[in-house]
């Protein structure tokens, strides 16, 4: 992996980032479950949309131990139920955002190692990536989902302090 600081990327002595990176696994594991449940099936579109919008480099570390970020466990829950969304016609389309460039270039080598990897995964996925502050990309994310009750969207913003504005939430929610 490129140049990647592993001391801003430990998390041994930070259970609040230990906690919530299992919020996460749980609750996307959740968001996945329902949606493509059988009732759901019913009446929802074959396009799904998650974003990522702090995506950070996907990876983080517990001493030497690589413990996934955020982007890393999407595609991990996305894997773990694959047969399923393959069998109901799913597509995703994912929205990774991350500004800082040494941890974007991680990011997308992280995610494109997983996804080489994990084939079954690649074949749901469209995968796309911004380098750029979650508040200029917005628009363009935005220009790229269907924006219908029908459709699946699951929003993850976690932010390392508030960089991102009332403007944009705002053209998230509408």
């Amino acid at each position: 992996m490129a140049n990647m600081d592993n001391k801003e990327w430990d998390i041994t002595n930070k259970p609040h980032t230990k906690n919530k990176l299992d919020i996460i696994r749980a609750v996307f594991d959740m968001w996945l479950t329902v949606w493509n449940g059988e009732k759901q099936q019913r009446w929802i579109d074959k396009e799904w949309y998650v974003m990522d919008l702090f995506a950070g480099t996907g990876l983080y570390f517990e001493g030497k131990n690589k413990v996934s970020g955020s982007s890393l466990i999407l595609l991990e829950n996305i894997f773990k139920q694959a047969s399923q969304l393959k069998k109901n016609k799913i597509k995703i389309k994912l929205f990774l955002v991350e500004i800082k460039k040494q941890n974007f270039t991680n990011l997308k080598q992280n995610i494109e190692t997983f996804l080489d990897n994990h084939q079954t995964v690649k074949e749901l996925l469209e995968v796309n990536f911004y380098n750029e502050d979650c508040n200029t990309a917005i628009d363009d994310i935005l220009s790229k989902i269907n924006n219908s009750y029908k459709t699946p969207l699951f929003i993850l913003i976690d932010p390392y302090g508030l960089q991102i504005k009332k403007q944009t939430i705002i053209k998230i929610a509408t």
